[in-house]
């Protein structure tokens, strides 16, 4: 009976989904990672054991099973008549005088996932989850990773330096403390997909487009990021000191608390942006248009803003921060 209960036990906690078996990380050659502890090979090209023999051990009582023969997963019946001697045959685990059905990976059974599903939120509120593959501190440093597709991913702690990545497309995925030093993201599009705390030095966005995206806590320096694409991505807590966005329309983005000191966004288009508590000292706005945009009284005094496009209220708000008395 114990024997029985601790099978169907690991039965429940493996279950029957085909993504215990991960494939590979990416295409194009790139050397596998591991998933929860679990060695990835690429899909199709699965080796197993073959042939099986079931053994107890008589102190333990665990059972080991040594597969032999082409792989398959069954269901195997236990039949036993002392702890020392163990069978197992074929049969279906709904017959009246056969045990519960037990769904056996052979070579899986100390491999329990121990990381839970991750998720972000995007700048328009929406959840990007992400729970089929987790691939944790693999090095793609000069990586081919080009045209590829990634969807339902996360990489936490992985090094992207020099990467090509240029064409990638990629939905919700979430990337976690990453490092794209110099990786080449030119002609990417990004579409639910969150930079979570990552660090982006000299890398290349140029003609990249991200949407619905999430760069909070990630920092950019030397970075090269026009012409680009951004359509509301949120910018909260992230660091675009001295980042130039000349020209760039960052509509409807958030900057909480972004530091964007020395930044650069002459011309650009920052209409409903949420500069709300960003440290924006010596940051360029000349000839930017600003209408809608939420701007503490700091940026007004801290920043240039020679030709830009503001609204009535913003224009009140200026004066007053700049020690104006403003009357009807």
């Amino acid at each position: 009976m114990w024997v029985a209960e601790n099978l169907v036990g690991k039965a429940c906690r493996f279950g029957t989904e085909e993504q215990n078996i991960a494939g590979t990380v990416v295409d194009g050659g790139v050397k596998s990672g591991r998933v929860s502890g679990v060695r990835e090979y690429p899909i199709g090209s699965q080796c197993f054991p073959c042939g099986r023999e079931a053994l107890v051990d008589r102190d333990r009582r665990k059972v080991v099973v040594v597969q032999t023969g082409s792989f398959e997963l069954g269901f195997g019946h236990v039949e036993a008549e002392w702890t020392h001697e163990m069978e197992l045959a074929a049969r279906s685990g709904d017959e009246a005088d056969g045990v519960a059905g037990v769904l056996w990976y052979p070579g899986f059974e100390e491999h329990e996932s121990k990381h839970p599903p991750h998720s972000a939120i995007t700048a328009a509120g929406k959840m990007a989850q992400v729970d089929e593959e987790q691939i944790v501190g693999e090095d793609y440093s000069d990586a081919r990773l080009d045209q590829q597709e990634w969807t339902d991913r996360n990489f936490v702690s992985c090094n992207f330096l020099d990467a090509d990545m240029s064409g990638v497309k990629t939905k919700s995925v979430v990337f976690t403390e990453c490092d794209f030093t110099g990786t080449d993201f030119t002609e990417s599009i990004h579409v639910d997909t969150a930079f979570r705390s990552c660090t982006f030095t000299r890398t290349n966005l140029q003609h990249s487009t991200f949407r619905h995206a999430s760069f909070i806590g990630s920092t950019f320096v030397d970075c090269r990021m026009r012409p680009a694409t951004f359509d509301e991505v949120d910018f909260t807590l992230a660091g675009l000191g001295g980042a130039d966005l000349q020209g760039v329309d960052l509509s409807g983005c958030r900057m909480v608390e972004a530091n964007l000191v020395n930044a650069d966004f002459r011309k650009a288009t920052l209409a409903s942006v949420d500069f709300t508590g960003a440290r924006a000292i010596g940051v360029k706005l000349d000839r930017a248009d600003l209408r809608g945009a939420q701007v503490d009284a700091d940026t007004w005094v801290a920043a240039t803003v020679a030709g830009a496009r503001i609204e009535l209220t913003q224009a009140v708000a200026y004066a007053q921060a700049r020690g104006l008395w403003v009357e009807g």
